[in-house]
């Protein structure tokens, strides 16, 4: 059917049900072994049949032994249709990551629903939301495990799980403490919140999507306007080339050191991430309160401060009553700890 054309397979298929009486459990087989747009066609034509209770059987069958193709768990997740509704739970997630790994030496297919969950925003949402938390922790450990995933995509689809099931976050967090360091001398944890870490994944990804390859292109078309040496848009092209791989790297090694996390758990007995801190500077008696936040999340204009200044290095970890003091700008700073309260989620998450 693949070598069909588009706009004839609907047609052919057709004339398959009205020719062959075997046709519903020929497209029931056929639906787990063709593309997702080939799928929701074999799906039209069972329900215009009154077979769509036969196929959802079938698909929960296929999903809870884990058979499912990754075309037609792609459909399903996709579309989302109102019958199979029931069919999205944390066990169709379970036979998404299955399905990934059975099929990685079709790297095509398994990567469209690869994309897809790491794209789609709500899909998570609606696979845990109702779930059982000791399922959800079993789903949760199942992508830690999983080849599926690496890296800043691993930490992309936890975040959205925590988005969802914030009582999560624990469970994860003490999971990665378990994990023994594999960071270079010098390289430690990022503590980033999980909207942070998000954003800066699809940076990323726009810029090894389309900054990057738009540079090559300008590099190419430089190379054919002649001799290089003096071909200063060749030399400028070349230039930001470096410029781009370096970010890359650097956002790919940070990428690979952070650690999300959820500001409205944080530690209000000192000054941890996800706190409002309340200071007095001891030199000029001024009061000032600010926002100790994570990594990425720094904006001095808006008094959010990263623990990684100087200041929050300097007050992280203080109680209410201490005095504490840095060096900033060639000066040395004196303040005193007054007081320590929640970040608010609404703030975090803007």
């Amino acid at each position: 059917m693949t070598a069909v054309p588009a706009a004839r397979q609907r047609r052919v298929l057709d004339s398959f049900q009205a020719h062959n009486e075997e046709w519903a459990t020929s497209l029931l087989v056929m639906a787990n072994q063709v593309p997702a747009r080939l799928v929701g066609e074999c799906a039209g034509i069972l329900a215009a049949h009154d077979q769509t209770g036969a196929f959802k059987e079938e698909l929960e069958h296929l999903i809870n032994h884990h058979a499912a193709a990754a075309e037609l768990l792609l459909w399903l997740a996709k579309e989302q249709p109102e019958e199979f509704a029931d069919l999205l739970t944390t066990e169709a997630f379970g036979a998404m990551l299955s399905a990934i790994e059975r099929e990685t030496s079709d790297e095509k297919r398994a990567c469209k629903l690869r994309d897809y969950i790491l794209a789609d925003t709500g899909l998570i949402e609606t696979l845990t939301e109702s779930a059982e938390l000791e399922v959800v922790q079993d789903i949760t450990r199942a992508i830690q495990l999983s080849t599926c995933f690496e890296g800043m995509d691993k930490r992309s689809v936890l975040g959205k799980i925590v988005k969802t099931r914030p009582e999560i976050q624990e469970f994860i967090t003490g999971s990665e403490k378990d994990k023994p360091e594999k960071k270079a001398e010098g390289e430690g944890t990022l503590m980033v919140s999980w909207a942070s870490l998000e954003r800066r994944a699809a940076e990323l990804e726009e810029l090894k999507q389309k900054r990057i390859p738009a540079n090559s292109k300008e590099i190419e078309i430089a190379r054919e306007h002649g001799d290089l040496r003096e071909n200063h848009e060749f030399k400028a092209a070349k230039e930001q080339q470096k410029v781009l791989t370096a970010l890359q790297a650097e956002w790919e090694r940070d990428l690979d050191r952070a650690r999300g996390m959820n500001y409205s758990e944080a530690d209000t007995a000192a000054a941890n991430v996800g706190t409002r801190v309340t200071v007095t500077h001891l030199g000029s008696g001024v009061r000032e309160e600010f926002a100790l936040l994570g990594a990425w999340d720094g904006d001095p204009d808006n008094n959010l401060i990263s623990y990684l200044t100087p200041m929050g290095q300097a007050i992280l970890g203080s109680a209410a009553g201490e005095e504490i003091e840095f060096e900033l700008g060639g000066e040395t700073r004196r303040l005193r700890v007054e007081g320590i309260a929640p970040y608010v989620a609404e703030q975090a998450s803007a």
